[in-house]
């Protein structure tokens, strides 16, 4: 007999990914919270278009230039990310009002067992993700020896408004925690989104696996004939298609609202490769500035393999999916019962990705385009700084 209740499945009411919301969503809904990103966003678009007027028509260091534009495209990411965050900072908590998310255990012991364990790693791991990014912003905040020659802003305070350096670039620091913080923030949410879905992909495998497993001990040669089994099956079976219609409107909802983001974000990780790599390869970091560049480097890292596992994750569970169905003994059914089974088969057929675009998707083949694109960019760039020197 299954061990699926096709009545009512147990509810979920606590959140197993508790971190992961806290860092996600609910930290976003302190009011000093909102006044920083407000005060971040504000500052560091005034500051970027400021230093693209200056080097367009005043400004004429190729090299110095070269060090600059690798900051400003690389702030291009978290600046992205903190204007989604004043446009919505509530996606996550719209989740359980789209989808009827089931507990953990209801698919029995064997599944809660394997997801109670994932959802323990994606904890430690959205922690100390979290912590990397506090550390990183911490050592932003320091003034360092050569901070002017990253910094186009604090160069300029410096230039022009020398008695008040100190203050004014107070100022400018006070916004780089929360974009500190929103370098990680929609990774976050994404992976969020993707894992509880997921998860209920995990347990739905069990519902769909026990559809036909409803009358232990009988021959199958008898199933066909047997009128309580074939009213069981269809049972299941209506509750499988109408559990997968609730799933697919969740799941085209949270698509439609992170496509446009993951779009922006993939763009905003592409440049922020080639600054990161631009910046280690300029031949002016000093020792003092390992600390900030490795936090910056580790915390992107992070963030780039948790969101291209993520969405790997949710795409090889749902090909799972195809093969579980695949394996229900359907031909014990009756012909209705067959209709309602091919039904829910071609529906569960259909290939669903996180789709970013008609090639690319959220997994592997997205990340190693991403970093191929990196690496081609970080060549030509070597490659030109070689011949200068030659």
């Amino acid at each position: 007999m299954s061990i699926c209740d096709y009545d009512n499945p147990k509810l979920m009411t606590d959140d197993c990914l508790k971190p992961l919301r806290f860092i996600s969503s609910d930290i976003l809904q302190l009011k000093p919270v909102k006044f920083l990103a407000w005060y971040s966003f504000v500052v560091h678009f005034v500051t970027d278009l400021m230093l693209l007027l200056f080097i367009a028509y005043l400004y004429h260091d190729p090299k110095q230039n070269v060090l600059y534009i690798a900051v400003l495209i690389g702030d291009y990411y978290p600046t992205f990310a903190t204007a989604l965050v004043l446009q919505d900072s509530e996606k996550v908590a719209h989740l359980k009002d789209e989808l009827p998310l089931w507990a953990i255990d209801t698919a029995g012991p064997k599944h809660y067992s394997r997801i109670k364990l994932e959802t323990q790693i994606l904890s430690v791991y959205s922690i100390v993700t979290f912590l990397i990014c506090l550390c990183g912003c911490g050592l932003y905040m320091q003034n360092l020896s050569h901070d002017q020659e990253w910094f186009f802003v604090l160069k300029m305070i410096h230039d022009f408004l020398p008695d008040y350096y100190a203050i004014l670039s107070s100022f400018f620091r006070l916004s780089i925690p929360f974009f500190g913080y929103a370098m990680i923030l929609h990774a976050m949410e994404t992976i969020y989104y993707t894992q509880h879905l997921r998860y209920q992909i995990i347990m739905f495998n069990e519902y769909i696996a026990g559809i036909g497993n409803c009358r232990q001990g009988k021959k199958e040669d008898d199933l066909f004939y047997d009128v309580e089994y074939q009213e069981e099956v269809d049972r299941r079976l209506r509750f499988c298609i109408k559990r997968w219609d609730e799933y697919l409107g969740a799941y085209n909802n949270k698509l439609k609202e992170i496509k446009f983001m993951m779009v922006g974000f993939a763009v905003c990780g592409y440049f922020l490769g080639i600054s990161i790599a631009i910046i280690a390869l300029s031949g002016v970091v000093t020792p003092d500035y390992f600390p900030r560049h490795l936090a910056t480097g580790l915390g992107a890292l992070l963030t780039f393999v948790g969101v291209i596992m993520a969405g790997q994750a949710l795409e090889t569970e749902m090909e799972d999916m195809v093969l579980v169905i695949n394996g229900v003994k359907w031909y014990n059914f009756n012909k209705k019962n067959k209709t309602l089974y091919f039904t829910l088969l071609m529906n569960l057929m259909t290939e669903r990705r996180l789709q970013l675009s008609e090639n690319y998707s959220i997994n592997l083949e997205l990340g190693v385009a991403i970093v191929k694109g990196i690496y081609s960019i970080v060549t030509v760039y070597t490659n030109m700084d070689m011949r200068k020197n030659f």
